[in-house]
């Protein structure tokens, strides 16, 4: 319908969100989750992640993130 907006919201989009205002310029961090997913292809291609737990405004203590730092 004209004038409507969609958005998007819970803790998934919450967690992007924060990630994403975490990482340095031209950082990627990944979730927990989503490095769990990929972990396996990261490593098949010389990908690097590097483990940190950020606190993060709306998550109950630490949150696991991956850093992409390159290929070894």
């Amino acid at each position: 319908r004209a004038g409507a907006t969609a958005s998007a919201g819970g803790e998934a989009t919450n967690l992007a969100a924060r990630l994403q205002a975490q990482a340095a310029a031209g950082e990627i961090l990944l979730s927990g989750e989503a490095h769990r997913r990929v972990r396996e292809w990261l490593a098949a291609r010389g990908t690097i992640a590097e483990r940190r737990d950020l606190d993060l405004k709306g998550f109950d203590g630490p949150v696991e993130a991956w850093a992409l730092t390159g290929e070894g």
